[in-house]
């Protein structure tokens, strides 16, 4: 995937799959491999949900980087989305399919062991709450801001996570 990025690359569905198994997915499972600590049966189980996980999050970068990545890196990663005629529609359906990845993680989240599930936890917070914030903006918006998290929203979602407040 990194390879990918050094070079001038029109997006199709392969590719955007490649890309993100490639730069998200094995971070997920990597992760995955020493939460699940040689459990080959639990590391089977929620490995659909790991990749999900790390899917999601890289493709909320994605969006929330958008501005930036066309206009400095000229980079659009969704397929079939153009910079210069991108709608809310386009951004509506890439929430949608984040969703999706979501959905799944959430489901191995709430398996993993008690050892990784509270950092793991905080992290999906994090990125729900990122996707929440960009999800409340206009494609325009998206564009020409870079949203990030406030730091004391981070201090609630880390009491939140070490709570186990869901």
């Amino acid at each position: 995937s990194m390879e990918m990025d050094t070079k001038s690359i029109n997006y199709t569905d392969k590719l955007y799959r490649q890309y993100i198994y490639g730069s998200a997915e094995v971070i997920g499972l990597m992760c995955l491999a020493v939460f699940c600590d040689n459990d080959k049966k639990l590391f089977d189980n929620l490995r659909p949900g790991a990749q999900a996980l790390g899917a999601a999050y890289q493709k909320i970068n994605f969006l929330r980087d958008l501005g930036s990545d066309s206009r400095n890196l000229k980079r659009m990663y969704f397929p079939g989305v153009n910079i210069n005629n991108i709608s809310d529609a386009d951004k509506d359906k890439i929430i949608k399919d984040i969703n999706k990845d979501l959905i799944l993680a959430d489901k191995a989240i709430a398996k993993l062991p008690q050892s990784s599930y509270k950092a793991t936890y905080l992290s999906r917070l994090y990125y729900s709450k990122l996707l929440e914030k960009i999800s409340n903006k206009s494609i325009d918006q998206i564009i020409n801001t870079r949203y990030r998290i406030k730091n004391f929203i981070k201090i609630w979602l880390l009491i939140k996570a070490l709570s186990g407040i869901k």
